[in-house]
């Protein structure tokens, strides 16, 4: 009898697995081992052999869009490559931070601006957008402080008034809200305006002077002297010419 010769076929099998050994693509059983390959969204990381077989591994990457305190902004992207921050609508971009495995967050804030009254209340909506907002000017208001912390600037501003005071006493005699012309005030004489540092006006008035009234006993002045005299003149005159008309019956 002839010699028998027995050929044993090992098989193998070549593996694509993501970073959790999870299978990528099915598994090849075969006498051949299978190269690796590109896989749509994954990045090749590297081949490993394990008794004898094929093990290719492949990774995923993330990328991220937040907000200082890991808001998500966009939706998550995972694929081969990361992305680039691009921009976002009202937000500015900080800074990207890249993990041990690889994987982008890429991180966004914003910059709040208010514009308040002395008392906290909003004279317009806050903002918050990739930059600070200028000063506003609203009728009526001065801005009086300006306060800018961390990402955040507030606008202070004073509601403005007009006061009518008295000189000297400084007694108030009107006030309104707004700016004033002074205008005139009865028994009172405008003096001068003042403005505060707050951006107030301050009317003065003086009192007017009163004419003093004529006493009973005063002697009688002016068109009512002349025309006592004018009568007195009269009187006298009819009596000198009645002791005339006497005088001549007696001569006769």
């Amino acid at each position: 009898e002839g010699d028998m010769t027995t050929h044993i076929v090992r098989q193998g099998s070549t593996k694509w697995v993501d970073e959790e050994n999870k299978d990528i693509k099915p598994e090849f059983v075969g006498d051949k081992a299978k190269d690796k390959e590109d896989i749509d969204n994954y990045a090749f990381v590297n081949t490993e052999t394990v008794d004898g077989n094929l093990i290719h591994h492949y990774r995923q990457y993330t990328t991220e869009w937040v907000t200082e305190d890991n808001t998500p902004l966009k939706d998550k992207f995972t694929g081969k490559d990361v992305k680039d921050s691009g921009t976002i609508p009202n937000y500015k971009f900080l800074e990207t931070k890249t993990d041990e495995k690889g994987n982008v967050k890429h991180i966004f804030t914003q910059f709040t601006t208010s514009w308040i009254d002395e008392n906290n209340k909003n004279l317009t909506e806050p903002t918050k957008t990739d930059e600070f907002k200028k000063e506003e000017q609203f009728e009526g208001y001065k801005l009086i402080d300006t306060k800018e912390e961390g990402r955040t600037k507030v606008y202070t501003y004073h509601k403005l008034t007009t006061e009518w005071v008295e000189d000297k006493t400084n007694n108030q005699l009107k006030k309104q809200e707004g700016t004033h012309e002074h205008g005139d005030i009865d028994s009172y004489v405008y003096v001068r305006t003042e403005t505060k540092e707050n951006g107030d006006l301050v009317h003065v008035f003086k009192k007017a002077e009163q004419k003093k009234e004529q006493k009973k006993d005063d002697i009688p002045t002016g068109v009512h002297n002349n025309g006592l005299i004018s009568l007195l003149i009269i009187l006298i005159s009819s009596i000198g010419l009645a002791l005339t008309r006497v005088i001549k019956k007696r001569e006769v």
